[in-house]
């Protein structure tokens, strides 16, 4: 299900992680966190920071697409890759959380009386 612009979604799992692990006031989350962002910043186009400042700043997926021309879906989804490479940048590890398979949906198609 893809949010609805609204707090954080699983789109931003990697990102939120390396961030806060960079920007801890903990000596221990900061060690973890060896990848120097100002370099990583600047490996990215201008729109990938727009995007992230955008994100950092508050603005939800809904104003990010807007502000973009882009669906919410695919602003999640530039996220999610944004975050994925930070975390990887940063050695941490992302656990992928098993997809829930919908129930078939029964239609009972009785037969019309006629």
């Amino acid at each position: 299900m893809v949010e609805d612009g609204g707090g954080t979604g699983g789109g931003d799992v990697g990102l939120q992680a390396a961030w806060y692990a960079a920007t801890s006031n903990n000596p221990d989350e900061q060690l973890a966190a060896t990848v120097d962002l100002d370099t990583w910043l600047a490996t990215l186009g201008d729109d990938d920071r727009e995007l992230l400042a955008g994100r950092l700043a508050g603005r939800t997926l809904q104003e990010l697409a807007w502000r973009t021309d882009r669906s919410i879906s695919n602003i999640f989804q530039w996220l999610r890759l944004l975050g994925g490479d930070l975390a990887h940048q940063a050695g941490i590890g992302i656990v992928k959380k098993p997809r829930k398979r919908r129930a078939p949906t029964s239609r009972s198609c009785a037969p019309c009386a006629a």
